[in-house]
């Protein structure tokens, strides 16, 4: 969708962890699989049990984090996810361990004392591409689910998101007009079938050409 925010840009990122079991659970990629049913070993990733065990996305590219839910194993162990941090960031995280992480600029980093629920859901107002859960203590880490969602950008901070936004850089020239060439230009119509806000001719899902402002 044009907006952003119904998007989980966690099922198209890559996802790693601090280690993997050998003997439980399934790859770390059912932790970006759209499934958030956690009812069983073979939902969920499976780390050893070690200190400050952690699941890592990597989104791609920068985006503006508006949540991210972290989807709890159900059948059984539920209360190994406490105590954790989920940490974001525009860079790589440059350690492994938790105090280091937390000392790094760029990153913002919310702690969750309680277990993890069905999800948990943690708020952010801040841009990163990089995603990552781990615990404070040594224990193992399993879960079933993360997603990811990114919040409609507003570039010059007028209320109005880009994607409804005639001029959304706010320099007082249409949008319509600067993202298009002369000789390909394309005229506005009053036509909105979908009603989503965006005209027909310039709606790419709706047989039109998306512009790019």
């Amino acid at each position: 969708d044009e907006n952003g925010t119904t998007t989980n840009y966690a099922l198209t990122s890559t996802p790693s962890e601090s280690s993997t079991s050998g003997l439980y659970g399934s790859p770390v990629t059912v932790v970006i699989d759209g499934d958030t049913d956690g009812n069983g070993e073979a939902q969920a990733n499976h780390t050893n049990s070690e200190l400050e065990a952690y699941v890592e996305l990597d989104l791609g590219a920068v985006y503006d984090i508006s949540a991210i839910n972290i989807w709890n194993r159900i059948d059984c162990c539920s209360d190994r996810a406490d105590n954790f941090y989920v940490f974001v960031s525009e860079n790589a995280f440059t350690a492994g361990d938790v105090a280091t992480t937390l000392a790094q600029s760029g990153v913002t980093a919310i702690l969750q004392s309680q277990q993890a629920g069905s999800p948990s859901t943690f708020t952010f107002g801040t841009t990163a591409r990089y995603i990552r859960v781990q615990l404070t203590e040594t224990e193992y880490l399993h879960l079933a689910e993360i997603q990811v969602y990114a919040a409609a950008l507003d570039t010059d901070s007028d209320g109005i998101p880009n994607y409804l936004d005639l001029d959304s850089d706010g320099d007082g020239i249409t949008d319509n007009i600067e993202a298009q060439s002369t000789s390909g230009y394309i005229a506005i119509t009053d036509t909105d079938s979908d009603e989503n806000g965006l005209k027909d001719v310039y709606d790419g899902g709706n047989g039109g050409v998306a512009l790019v402002p």
